[in-house]
């Protein structure tokens, strides 16, 4: 099989400016996307039960 290359590109993707600075990388450094994982997540230091709705809709 022929190998590639695997970059990882991180950034906040509440963040506007860091997703378009990271696409600006991209397509800088590599010319577009070929694949694109999305992994994004939220986390909260709290028990299921003790969420408040926003941070339940922030994590949906």
């Amino acid at each position: 099989s022929e190998s590639g290359k695997l970059y990882a590109v991180k950034c906040d993707v509440s963040n506007e400016a860091e997703v378009l600075a990271a696409f600006k990388w991209i397509k800088d450094n590599l010319g577009g996307v070929d694949i694109l994982i999305n992994n994004a997540a939220v986390a909260y230091d709290t028990s299921l039960t003790g969420k408040c709705q926003v941070h339940l809709q922030e994590s949906s």
